[in-house]
This record gives structure tokens, sequence and C-alpha cells, in this order.
């Protein structure tokens, strides 16, 4: 391999969303005692298993483990251990199923806690919820990603209905090694004790995005983390949620972000968005500009609840100005805002065009429908074919060790 063939190596890719499938042992080995008989544990009824949570049964769907599944066997009925692939829950067998999909480096999202770790949040003893938070965390940076050093970026949960409590397993996990903190996409949009938690509008989490600059750990987002699946009707086919969740509520995200001000205070803060595609980037923002140039000033000075044609709307005016970043919606984008994605042909061409190649890193969505496996890197190849070698670099694994500061373990050569 020459100089410059190492210097830019696309013989392997970063997927920077991955799913484990939690084995069974991961809360029951390391919760104190007197939270044992609530915590997570595997039960079988009537030849199903389930997780086993504050007395609730959560049996796993078997959409969330496809791996060498063909599109005839995939089915939402629940699914055991034994009829998963080993890679979906071991990590040894993980790293095999990688190398033959030519990726060198996984981030991995959770599976039972659901996306942003909202089954916990849901739980009735929030004391019980924020220890299996740090009990997946301890499990996912000692022993999955501590299994194969340099081919797992650890990416870690936090209990994000207590800010306080998130800044310090932050800072927790950061020194173990954490190289991500999984959030929720819109936590305006579930509830904690009965009510509405607080928007990224608001100033309350604050904490928390001031340790993640100072840190530099990169927030991610993996859409559905609200829980918050749209639908068009109740007798519309789940095939129209599929096809358009991975758009409606990436876009949704991106342009609370932009517009919350949050970035032009916390200019060292990174976010990621995870699962999302890439199709949608180039109009959002350009429809984001537009916006902002004819409306940006009454916004500044007012709110607005209801709709258009609502006669109750109500217009008020703001007791401190909206801030509004000096930066345009594109290059706030640019700087800090960062995609993913799987099959984007067609976004792979607009982000080209949009200069903001920086902007965006692929993924290999193991082992769920979605997933490219094991053609990950062959389809990969195919997509940043318009590219110079330095872009594809960057798309295939430099803007993931970079926006995760970290470096991966290349395998031997063969």
């Amino acid at each position: 391999m020459s100089a410059e063939q190492q210097k830019y190596r696309l013989d392997w890719m970063i997927s920077v969303d991955d799913h484990v499938l939690e084995p069974p042992n991961v809360w029951q080995d390391r919760v104190p005692a007197r939270y044992r008989d609530a915590a997570p544990r595997i039960v079988v009824r009537d030849g199903v298993e389930s997780w086993q949570y504050e007395g609730r049964l959560f049996p796993t769907s078997g959409l969330s483990a496809v791996a060498g599944k063909k599109a005839a066997q995939i089915s939402p009925h629940a699914l055991n251990y034994a009829d998963m692939r080993p890679g979906c829950y071991e990590p040894k067998a993980r790293v095999n199923d990688m190398d033959e999909a030519g990726v060198v480096a996984s981030l991995n999202f959770p599976s039972f806690p659901r996306f942003a770790g909202q089954t916990f949040m849901e739980g009735s003893d929030s004391g019980l919820g924020e220890t299996c938070i740090r009990a997946w965390n301890d499990w996912m940076i000692d022993e999955w990603c501590g299994t194969a050093p340099g081919r797992f970026i650890p990416g870690t949960l936090i209990p994000f209905w207590d800010v306080e409590a998130s800044v310090r397993e932050v800072e927790r996990c950061v020194a173990k090694g954490s190289k991500a903190v999984i959030f929720s996409e819109n936590p305006a949009k579930l509830t904690y004790k009965g009510a509405p938690m607080r928007s990224i509008h608001d100033r309350y989490w604050d904490p928390l995005w001031a340790v993640l600059q100072e840190t530099g750990v990169p927030l991610c987002m993996h859409y559905g983390s609200s829980s918050n699946m749209s639908k068009t009707s109740e007798d519309a086919p789940y095939l129209v949620s599929l096809a358009s969740n991975s758009f409606i509520l990436p876009i949704s995200t991106t342009l609370d972000w932009i517009f919350s001000g949050n970035l032009g205070r916390f200019p060292g803060l990174k976010i990621c968005m995870s699962e999302s595609q890439i199709g949608w980037v180039a109009p959002t923002l350009e429809r984001a500009e537009y916006v902002l140039k004819i409306q940006g000033d009454w916004n500044r000075r007012l709110t607005y609840s209801g709709t258009m044609g609502d006669v109750n709307r109500v217009l008020t005016e703001r007791e401190e100005e909206l801030f509004i970043d000096e930066r345009p919606p594109t290059q706030i984008f640019k700087d800090q805002i960062f995609t993913c994605f799987f099959y984007d042909f067609v976004g792979m061409k607009a982000i080209k065009d949009l200069d903001a190649v920086g902007n965006v890193m692929i993924e290999m969505d193991y082992p769920h429908t979605d997933s490219t496996w094991p053609n990950s890197l062959p389809l990969a190849l195919e997509q940043v074919a318009g590219l110079t070698d330095e872009e594809k670099w960057k798309v295939l694994a430099g803007n993931a060790m970079r926006v995760h500061n970290f470096e991966p373990a290349y395998p031997a050569a063969a």
C-alpha cells in the first residue's frame, strides 16, 4: 500500500450507527442486590423470551435482529436469542461480522433501553433507572468495547430526565473512555412522571451542553428516540412510516438545533444525527435560509401559538429577544451538525454540491432491517464514487475519527 493509499485508505469503513442486543447478564451482574429483582432480566413465557423490568414484560421485536436473514424471513414477531445471529449480542462474533463487511469500527446504540434509554425514564423508580443507565454504560465500555479495543466507539447513555445527574454521568463515562453521548432527538415529545419534558430551547439543558463542549464529546440522536414515530393515519401501511420517518424526524431535529441558538452559545458543541440519511440536508438548509430571511425579524420579537387559520392564535411579545445565531443556517450545519447514511445515492450528490462532505459519515445499521451487512463497504464505495480519494476517506472513516476523537485498530493484513 502506497503512502498516499495509506493516508486515505479506502479498504475499511467506520459505521457510526449500529445496534447491540444486550446479553441477558448486563444488569443482573451489575446492579446492587436491592435492585436485582426489579432490574432487567430474561424470563421465558410459553417459549418466548422477554425482558422483565419492574414486573413488565418486553419481548424482543424480530425487526431488531435480522442480520443473516432473507427478506421473506423478516417479521416483527418476538425473537429469542437462539434465533439471532451471535454477532447481535456477542462482541467477538460481532467483530467477525464487521470484518466480513469491511467495517473497522462501530458505534452501537442500545436495544432493550430503546434508542436513548426511554425505558428507564418511563419506569416507576428513577433511582433504579439511573442505576440501570450506569450499568449499561459500564458494560458497554468495559465488556463490549473492552473485548476488542479500537474496534468499537464507546457511546454511553445519560439519565436525561435529570440534567444534573446527566452531567455527572457524562463526566464519569468520559473518564472511562466514552466517545459519544446518546440523547433524545426531541425530549419535549417525552413525558417523565406524567409531565412533558423540556425542549432543547429551554436553558435548563445548558449544563449538559456545557459539559459536552468542555469534553469535546458529540451528542448523538438516533431517529425515533423521541418515541414519536409519525403516521399519516391509523390504517396506513407501516411502510409509510418506515419510508418517511428517517427524513421527517431528522429534519425537525436539525431545524430545532439551528434555530435554538444553542449552537451559537456553545460553539464547541457537536451534534450527530444517527440513522438520518442525507438527501434532506440540502433542501432543508435552503428552506431554513429563506424563512429566516423573510420571517426572522418578527420571530425575534414575538412568540406564536396556534395555526395560521386559528382564530384563537396568540401572539406574545418576547420578554427577551430570541437569540438567533449570526451565522446562516447552512454555516451552522457545516460547523457543528453531522449526519450519516447507509443508502442515499441522491443525497451524496447533493452533499457534494453543498460542499458538506465533511459533515457526513457512513453506517451499516447492523443488525436492523435497513442494514447493508454483509456488503457494507462495496455499497459505500459505490455511493462515494464521484468524490476525490480524500473526500471518500472522510465519509468512510475520517469524519468519524475526527468527530469522535477515535483511532480505529485496523486488522492485520491477511
